[in-house]
């Protein structure tokens, strides 16, 4: 019996440049399941703002940049391990008074599964 914990992949999430409101917008549905590792690449011609609420900003993707959230890949169980809770809904809008006109923000997220 192993250990080990594998590596599954949620479907991608993407919302195009022109679907981006001046609020905050849902970036695809919520996550299926504990989410150990995601990133979110921008490749709008605008700097994205990210949520976890909806409400407030809770961190800045650059123009054609990328962040990655990587609490727990490197574990071997899922008892008592860090994740992104199963549910969780990432929220997006642009920062400034220009709304982005190229590109999309994508979302690839993975989860971890004995």
């Amino acid at each position: 019996m192993s250990n080990s914990v594998r590596a599954y992949p949620e479907p991608l999430r993407t919302i195009a440049a022109n679907a981006i409101g001046v609020g905050f917008t849902p970036l695809g549905t919520p996550f299926a399941h504990p989410i150990r590792l995601f990133k979110i690449v921008n490749t709008t011609n605008q700097i994205i703002l990210i949520s976890w609420d909806g409400l407030v900003s809770h961190d800045i993707v650059p123009s054609n940049g990328f962040v990655l959230y990587d609490i727990s890949s490197n574990k071997t169980s899922n008892s008592n391990d860090w994740n992104f809770a199963q549910g969780t809904q990432i929220h997006v809008t642009y920062s400034g008074v220009v709304a982005p006109t190229v590109g999309a923000v994508d979302l690839v997220a993975f989860y971890g599964q004995n």
